[in-house]
């Protein structure tokens, strides 16, 4: 691939949000790019279109009149980092 033509393609990933320049000087996925990726089908080079189901559980415990919600910490991309419930 000539620079120009990675250049091109870098350019065209950065405007549709899908990269960014790090302070470093390298270019990573944001968390557009990210979710991008996860849906990704590699055969046919687009995104995948994929159903849904979803449930919703939240646990809760009360101690000493206190209200608690179980929480969990994402430890994979695309949501490295973030908090939710069980879902």
């Amino acid at each position: 691939m000539t620079s120009d033509n990675f250049k091109f393609h870098i350019r065209k990933l950065q405007t549709l949000g899908y990269i960014a320049k790090a302070d470093d000087g390298y270019y990573e996925l944001t968390a557009s790019g990210k979710e991008f990726a996860n849906r990704l089908d590699t055969q046919r080079g687009q995104a995948a279109q994929r159903p849904k189901a979803s449930m919703l559980l939240i646990v809760t415990s009360q101690c000493a009149g206190k209200e608690y919600f179980l929480l969990h910490q994402r430890r994979r991309e695309p949501y490295f980092g973030f908090w939710g419930i069980g879902s």
